[in-house]
């Protein structure tokens, strides 16, 4: 399986936040706090452990964009997300932890299938910061960047299944500072056309969470 359906996930979380399931004569206005790194769980677990809630903020469970899965927030009275959110789908097998701070983005954020990482990519208050990175099915490294104050800055690497070089390149505050070079699954240079070609045969690379949020 193509890491579409994680990038898609984390991308409708993004843009639209986390909404609270109201209740009879409940209003449904309440915002997430932040997780720290945890352990692998098994995506069929019944019990999910207890958000770690800040001061001010209760732990909600939240309507899923996608509707097959269970999301929970830490969440401000006024709706506002800030602190830890987890989400939760034993039938697709995915896992996720992220958390928001004052209902922007911050620090990890991290997406499972299965009992392998997918998605790791962090936040600082609402701006990309830190290492991005991304997975295949089976756990082997995908794609990996970094950023600084939502510029990315540092070296994009993209991985073949192989753990072969795919495509690097770097960059400085946002802009690229050098050619991108390209190789084949045995490690051969190969022209950007060649790449491009050398793409749609069979075990070529996959989708890197960079092609969706950048």
């Amino acid at each position: 399986m193509k890491r579409y359906y994680l990038f898609g996930l984390l991308g409708l979380i993004l843009l639209g936040g986390c909404k609270a399931e109201s209740k009879p004569g409940e209003s449904a206005d309440r915002g997430p706090a932040r997780l720290e790194p945890s352990q692998v769980l098994s995506p069929n677990a019944v019990k999910e452990p207890k958000l770690n809630c800040p001061q001010g903020t209760q732990e909600r469970k939240v309507a899923s964009s996608q509707g097959t899965g269970r999301q929970r927030c830490c969440q401000r009275s006024d709706g506002t997300n800030h602190g830890p959110c987890s989400y939760n789908d034993p039938k697709k097998g995915l896992r996720g932890e992220f958390g928001f701070h004052s209902g922007k983005p911050h620090g990890r954020w991290t997406m499972y299938k299965g009992v392998h990482k997918g998605v790791e990519i962090e936040f600082d208050r609402g701006q990309a910061e830190g290492k991005w990175a991304g997975w295949y099915d089976d756990g082997a490294r995908m794609s990996e960047a970094s950023f600084k104050a939502g510029k990315q800055h540092g070296i994009w690497l993209k991985l073949y299944d192989n753990g072969q070089k795919a495509k690097q390149a770097e960059y400085k505050q946002g802009e690229l500072t050098g050619p991108i070079q390209y190789w084949d699954r045995q490690g051969k240079p190969l022209s950007e056309k060649e790449f491009q070609e050398n793409r749609q045969s069979p075990g070529s690379l996959d989708i890197s969470v960079f092609d969706v949020f950048r």
